[in-house]
């Protein structure tokens, strides 16, 4: 490793808050300009790069806003309350807005990498230098007079190509992901929403499935538009929701059972409640979002979990409860709330059995995939974790640490 030279933070980079976002953008998407808020920098996960928002601001309203428009390169945060202690970053792909409550960090090419600038960031926590107490925030006076230490730019450069490559390996399976859930999605929607087998029959159009899938489909609708021959029943003929278990933090042990909570992943236990695969959903905070968890698992309190499938399967139930509007059945005021009860009435056609058991067949080796991609994201992230501190110190020299990527790769 070369010579380190001793900067502040400030020295590198240009900082910009956002703007104030106007109510009467909400739910614009048709503008050119993504308009980012905290949340939409939330729901992004682990990704490093952030494009997608709730809201597009077109650049007319843009120039009568006189809002900022921070550059793709860019490294966004949030700058205030409960996000900040989050500590997330994110990198902007295209030409942004950002909520007042976010800042943006625009990296000097002539000192710093613009990937290496990101990792950097990234292992600065900056709860440390918040001001406030009950209500933390960042200025850019303290940000700006941190104490940085940085290599030459072809150390950069290595360095910032080989993070750069385990987080691009972990962003490609991550879309592969995506892409194998819409296969499985599009393939629950023509069988069981759209029915299109009976549909293509009724019509006289060529199968296309092969033909022991196909004979499973009635040629005709019956009078209540389903195929005929299926029942008509409700949700709880299908799956049976049961409400999560209790497991305050304090009382958590460190395994390797994942904790589903209303919100999605919520931290790791020693134990697990239910046996995997199964099916999770929010009953309170958050509701709406389905989770398929593949291993054994802790459904939490704040959630539903699919204790029965009488005609059903975790992966037929997994696509089948995202179908549902549970928003709507919200019986709660100030916490959104979900009653099982209230939705297992839900009428709801019975496909055959036979059926539902050639839909797990053809998604099977999908959902192993997606595990089998996300198993490997698992281990490059935590390999990465370990890197990225030693590399941006100077600690480990980058062969090494190239030595120990190829191991995991």
């Amino acid at each position: 490793m070369g010579e380190f030279q001793k900067l502040k933070l400030g020295d590198i980079c240009d900082f910009k808050a956002g703007n104030a976002f106007k109510k009467d953008l909400q739910g614009q998407h048709s503008g050119q300009l993504p308009f980012i808020k905290v949340s939409d920098m939330n729901l992004a996960g682990n990704e490093i790069f952030i494009t997608r928002a709730a809201n597009w601001v077109s650049e007319d309203d843009a120039r009568k806003g006189r809002y900022t428009i921070h550059q793709p390169g860019s490294v966004v945060f949030a700058k205030i309350g409960i996000a900040l202690t989050y500590n997330r970053r994110r990198i902007l792909r295209c030409p942004t807005i950002v909520d007042n409550n976010m800042m943006a960090a625009r990296p000097n090419t002539q000192r710093v990498n613009e990937r290496y600038f990101y990792y950097l960031l990234s292992i600065i926590d900056f709860n440390d230098i918040a001001s406030g107490s009950a209500l933390p925030y960042l200025t850019q006076k303290d940000l700006s007079a941190l104490d940085v230490r940085l290599p030459a730019l072809s150390e950069q450069e290595a360095i910032s190509t080989l993070l750069g490559a385990i987080d691009d390996k972990i962003e490609l399976n991550r879309r592969i992901n995506e892409t194998l859930e819409s296969m499985a999605r599009a393939l629950f929607k023509d069988w069981f929403v759209d029915f299109g087998p009976t549909r293509a029959k009724k019509e006289g159009r060529e199968a296309y499935l092969s033909p022991e899938i196909w004979d499973l489909f009635p040629a005709d609708l019956d009078d209540e538009a389903k195929p005929t021959g299926w029942e008509m029943g409700c949700l709880k003929n299908l799956v049976l929701l049961q409400r999560g278990f209790d497991l305050p933090k304090s009382k958590r042990t460190e395994g390797r059972f994942p904790v589903i909570a209303a919100s999605g992943f919520n931290g790791n236990h020693c134990e697990a409640k239910v046996v995997g695969p199964g099916v999770v959903t929010g009953r309170s905070g958050v509701i709406g979002n389905v989770f398929f968890i593949h291993d054994d698992f802790w459904p939490l309190n704040t959630s539903l979990w699919v204790k029965e499938y009488p005609n059903s399967s975790p992966a037929h139930a997994y696509f089948l409860l995202q179908t549902l509007d549970f928003a709507s059945y919200n019986s709660g005021s100030a916490v959104p709330t979900l009653n099982r009860n209230h939705v297992h009435g839900l009428p709801m056609p019975i496909p055959p059995k036979a059926l539902i058991e050639a839909y797990d067949d053809m998604v099977a080796p999908l959902l192993e995939q997606q595990r089998a991609n996300a198993a490997e994201n698992d281990t490059l992230s935590k390999t990465r974790d370990v890197l990225l501190p030693k590399l941006m110190s100077g600690e480990i020299r980058l062969r090494d640490a190239e030595k120990q990527v190829e191991a995991v790769a």
